[in-house]
């Protein structure tokens, strides 16, 4: 090889060398940066969404519990109030009970059945499983003025008034 084509390989060298690093600063370079930032902002939206979505996620299942809810209060107001299903209902939280009166009022285009109970445990747990059994309840239920306790022997005496309400047809 004589020097004016070794002269030649080294200038074609150092132009394909230029080349590339004025490609690799000016073209590429500027290109791997706005991908990085659009991937930057691409992993901010992302976090976004993630949280948007857990808010939306909640917020559905709150509403899924209230139609659920709803459903159930429209059951419970459409069905009719039989004493005997009422004192079965007693018979699994108190010991024993007495039903001293059922008043049947009219508010609106709803009966309310008032009962006056008095009915008899041996441990407040029992009371109190029977208040958060009314959320549950086959009706709509409402524990309506005071509530009186008396300690006879081992014994809990209650005293309460239960309004019950049915929708009339």
């Amino acid at each position: 090889m004589n020097k004016q084509t070794s002269f030649a390989l080294v200038i074609l060298t150092f132009i394909f060398l230029s080349i590339l690093v004025f490609l690799g600063f000016f073209v590429i370079f500027p290109e791997v940066k706005a991908y990085r930032t659009e991937g930057i902002a691409l992993e901010q939206q992302s976090k976004i969404i993630i949280q948007k979505e857990a808010t939306f996620n909640r917020a559905y299942e709150t509403l899924q519990l209230l139609q659920e809810q709803e459903n159930s209060f429209d059951q419970a107001i459409n069905r009719h109030f039989k004493l005997e299903d009422f004192e079965a209902y007693l018979k699994h939280y108190f010991l024993s009970y007495e039903i001293k009166s059922i008043i049947t009022e009219r508010e609106k285009d709803l009966q309310v059945n008032v009962l006056e109970v008095r009915a008899t445990f041996d441990e407040p747990l029992r009371y109190y499983r029977f208040i958060d059994a009314l959320n549950t309840f086959t009706w709509v239920a409402e524990l309506n003025g005071t509530q009186e306790f008396q300690g006879v022997r081992e014994e809990i005496e209650a005293h309460f008034t239960l309004k019950v309400y049915t929708h009339i047809d």
